[in-house]
């Protein structure tokens, strides 16, 4: 089996280098907005399971940080709106509400572990084209010292 040789200039792996880095920066922040994501749907998931032992007084939060508080008297728990994509929500019981959320969070963790995992190939092919330049500098630098 013979093996094809690839010839490229310095400056198209140099250029490849920089794309991969690009790449890699995207892929992480992808990563980073999906962990983030898996986050919010536990969040969701307890949120469900807490309003399940609510008594009919009431507290909740408006928003992440709880600056906003909101104090309620009744709940009717028989029926919660669930984001389902697209700015289209689900009006469900709780057990289906739950379920969905963790449809919804098994595909989103396929996603992240088809992300992580393309993160991998690229900073291999990252390292790999960074070590072939490095080697090609040490070639470099030692012939300019020999003709010295």
């Amino acid at each position: 089996m013979s093996q094809e040789r690839v010839v490229v200039s310095i400056e198209e792996l140099v250029e490849r280098a920089q794309q991969l880095r690009n790449y890699i920066s995207q892929l992480e922040s992808s990563l980073r907005e999906i962990t983030n994501t898996l986050a919010e749907l536990e969040g969701a998931k307890r949120g469900i399971k807490e309003i399940e032992s609510l008594s009919q007084d009431f507290m909740f939060y408006a928003d992440k940080k709880g600056f906003l508080a909101v104090k309620a008297k009744e709940l009717v728990k028989e029926r919660v709106l669930v984001y389902i994509g697209l700015e289209y929500y689900l009006e469900t019981d709780l057990k289906t509400a739950y379920n969905t959320l963790e449809i919804q969070g098994r595909e989103i963790q396929k996603s992240a572990q088809a992300i992580q995992e393309e993160l991998g190939k690229a900073v291999e092919t990252y390292r790999e084209i960074t070590n072939i330049l490095e080697q090609i500098r040490a070639s470099t630098e030692s012939k300019k010292s020999e003709g010295k």
